[in-house]
């Protein structure tokens, strides 16, 4: 399970072919899709989180050369220019259609699931559910009551910053040097600043509809608003980052951070970009996050510290699910790739296509089977059952006793283990389903000798 990429922005914005492969390779190239369904269903991908993004205007002013280029692609210019809530509703209706009109491959079918209920329907019937969430809390168009808007249409989750300002929570700089061509992306952050007014609004609405808080992003202050804000109420989120103590960049969560989204039950999604997870580029033969250098593993200036000096891609992306294991337990780790969100994937990961090799990279890494299940799936399914749901709680609350074991009375065969709100006395720990020999197939690091 992935729980951060981009196949709508894609779709969306240049037109790309969902249900085609793409190859796109491991070279930085913004106009690929590498979330096609033909390589997620290669690499056994079970569930996408989806996330759903409006360019925001402030690009426009931030990078003249884009600027220039988006009266070369009217409907690029009028999607960023117009209102962010109303262009995120549209990409959200559009990637719907993608995806019902979608053919299955190598008979996987693709489905949207809308709520906990549908998602687990579609993991038993061996669908590939895709859950929507959104990146970046200025498609809320300053507007709370939108929130509510947003979890009808069958929104899981809600990244509160992304680039610039939104007036909700403010953003770290999330845009790595050698994205830095011809002056672009040069606008000041404020990392003292924290969570507005409004924002503490919005994550309150968020917590009584049931729609899980990704703090990927945000500030430290705003952070810390939310951990403070939120208590142990409902599991936070980061989506897509690395470990502050291997790379202790401002968008990466300190150990203190880890430990205190793995006691809320929330999990840390590990990027696939050597940037954030080391602190300079993936490129052979690229060094410090700009071409034509020697791979020399040299702190770059801008990560604020120390840094490792491994071999970067799949190998840091373990040292990196390592060092958050230790710090927060097992249960705190998933993934996050980042895929298709104009990223620099790594070159022994390009795209879903590939991640058996990470299976088997933490296999290696003395990371047991169960744990590489609980990191690549069973983790994030149990944050979705947890955080994501109705009015009021976002819990699986309407339990019942069946042969031994705890269960949703909504859905019948529920693969995400619930967890009751208040259970009776002594009940059975839900175990978590033996995947089925079609599942097994579909995930080859559960039939390894």
């Amino acid at each position: 399970m992935d729980i951060h990429a981009h196949p709508s922005l894609k779709t969306s914005l240049f037109g790309l072919r969902w249900d085609e492969p793409h190859h796109a390779g491991s070279a930085f190239n913004p106009l690929s899709l590498r979330c096609d369904l033909p390589a997620l269903v290669a690499g056994g991908v079970e569930v996408l989180c989806s996330a759903v993004h409006v360019p925001e205007h402030g690009l426009l002013e931030d990078c003249a050369p884009l600027r220039l280029g988006t009266y070369l692609v009217p409907h690029v210019r009028h999607l960023i220019e117009g209102d962010p809530f109303r262009g995120a509703m549209r990409i959200l209706d559009d990637f719907e259609r993608v995806v019902a009109s979608t053919r299955p491959v190598a008979g996987v079918a693709a489905a949207v699931a809308h709520s906990p209920t549908e998602l687990a329907a579609h993991i038993a019937g061996g669908r590939l559910a895709i859950v929507h969430t959104l990146e970046g809390a200025h498609q809320l168009a300053g507007d709370a009551d939108n929130v509510a808007r947003f979890h009808a249409r069958g929104v899981a989750m809600l990244t509160l910053a992304h680039f610039y300002p939104n007036g909700i929570a403010p953003p770290v700089d999330g845009i790595p040097p050698a994205q830095k061509h011809l002056g672009c992306f040069r606008s000041p952050k404020d990392l003292t600043a924290s969570l507005t007014p409004l924002g503490e609004a919005v994550v309150e609405e968020m917590l009584h509809l049931g729609m899980l808080v990704d703090l990927t992003h945000c500030t430290p202050p705003a952070r810390q608003a939310v951990f403070d804000l939120v208590g142990t109420r409902t599991p936070l989120v980061m989506s897509h980052v690395g470990a502050g103590s291997l790379n202790p960049n401002p968008m990466n969560p300190r150990p203190e951070e880890v430990r205190r989204i793995a006691e809320g039950g929330g999990v840390v999604g590990v990027i696939g970009m050597d940037y954030w997870l080391e602190g300079r580029s993936g490129r052979r033969g690229r060094s410090n996050g700009r071409e034509g250098g020697k791979r020399d593993g040299r702190d770059n200036g801008r990560t604020g510290g120390r840094h490792t000096t491994g071999t970067g891609g799949i190998e840091a992306m373990v040292r990196t699910m390592r060092a958050l294991a230790d710090e927060g337990g097992i249960g705190v780790v998933a993934l996050g790739t980042d895929f298709d969100g104009f990223t620099d994937p790594p070159d022994d990961l390009p795209d879903p296509a590939h991640l058996p090799r990470l299976a088997e990279a933490l296999l290696d890494g003395h990371f047991s089977e169960s744990d590489v299940e609980q990191i690549l799936r069973g983790n994030a399914l149990r944050v979705l059952a947890e955080g994501w749901g109705g009015p009021g709680k976002g819990r699986w609350e309407t339990m019942r006793e069946d042969e031994g074991r705890w269960t949703d009375q909504r859905a019948p065969s529920p693969l995400i283990a619930p967890v009751p709100t208040e259970p009776p006395p002594s009940p059975p720990n839900p175990p978590t389903p033996a995947p089925s020999s079609e599942a097994a197939g579909r995930h080859p690091w559960r039939t390894r000798p």
